[in-house]
């Protein structure tokens, strides 16, 4: 009805509603699919739904291992947030970036960007980001076989968890992630 309307801000942002109810189920293609019409249509969306459209798409293909795409499209978002100062998404999009360079084993640039993303994400409340983040510099320091940093690393999440007393929900519990970590630090140990 929307696109029958010409309501083109409507129809995209039900088209990114849509994009994100099938990357919860993990219909990939569908997601895919639905983040591109929403950024078809990307005159009329703001700047938060463009970027999580890019951030969506880059997502997926981590997930399939197209590892130089999904780089392009997390860039794609992260031009978007800092054209806009939004300095949560610069953070979370450095941290992403750096996730790539993870999944790559390229671990001194991953540090890079996870170091660019922890100094910039202290500064704001996205507690979640910085647990996160936290987390992923101990994977980086695991893959450089320096225990010792991966262990400070865990522990830096541990007190934010403690200090913030953060509750953990359906959408945010990243206890699994960090006892997996403690696991393989031990065991390196």
């Amino acid at each position: 009805l929307y696109g029958k309307h010409a309501k083109h801000r409507a129809e995209a942002l039900c088209f990114f509603q849509i994009a994100l109810i099938q990357h919860k189920a993990e219909n990939f293609v569908e997601a895919g699919e639905f983040y591109k019409k929403a950024l078809s249509a990307s005159d009329s969306l703001d700047h938060r739904t463009k970027i999580n459209c890019y951030n969506g798409l880059a997502l997926i293909k981590r997930e399939r291992g197209d590892f130089d795409n999904a780089e392009q499209d997390f860039r794609m978002a992260y031009d978007i947030a800092k054209a806009e100062n939004d300095t949560p998404w610069i953070a979370i999009l450095l941290g992403n970036i750096g996730s790539i360079h993870l999944k790559e084993e390229n671990y001194d640039s991953a540090l890079f960007y996870y170091d660019a993303n922890l100094n910039i994400i202290k500064k704001t409340t996205e507690f979640e980001n910085e647990i996160e983040t936290y987390t992923n510099l101990a994977k980086v320091y695991m893959g450089k076989n320096n225990v010792k940093y991966s262990f400070a690393y865990l522990d830096s999440a541990m007190a934010v968890i403690k200090n913030k007393k953060i509750v953990f929900n359906d959408f945010f519990n990243p206890m699994d992630e960090i006892n997996r970590q403690y696991a393989l630090a031990y065991a390196h140990k």
